[in-house]
């Protein structure tokens, strides 16, 4: 704020009085009133649902990606067109492919 006059989008975790933790994401821009003083408008959004999301997708893909990758069977993803998306390392030598390099 002292050499910009503002931010926005800073993000932090905040304890509350009953001891619970949640996010939030705080905005303020310094304006001048009348007189030339600084005065400060801002805002606090709670966004802890928002995390909670991001972090239960991050997590759910991290699961779903350690299945795909450590299944002993072979798995493949393909478009509706037939074209392969994602194939998993075993399906290439069960049908005799040479593995793929990583």
């Amino acid at each position: 704020m002292a050499t910009d006059g503002a931010f926005s989008g800073r993000q932090s975790q905040v304890l509350s009085r009953t001891v619970s933790c949640f996010w939030v994401e705080e905005s303020a821009q310094r304006v001048l009133d009348r007189d030339g003083a600084p005065v400060y408008f801002g805002y606090v959004r709670d966004i802890t649902p928002e995390k909670s999301s991001k972090w239960a997708l991050a997590e759910a893909e991290e699961k779903y990606r350690s299945i795909f990758e450590h299944a002993v069977e072979g798995l493949f993803q393909l478009t509706p067109v037939g074209r392969f998306v994602t194939v998993q390392r075993f399906p290439g030598p069960m049908l005799g492919f040479p593995p793929r390099r990583r």
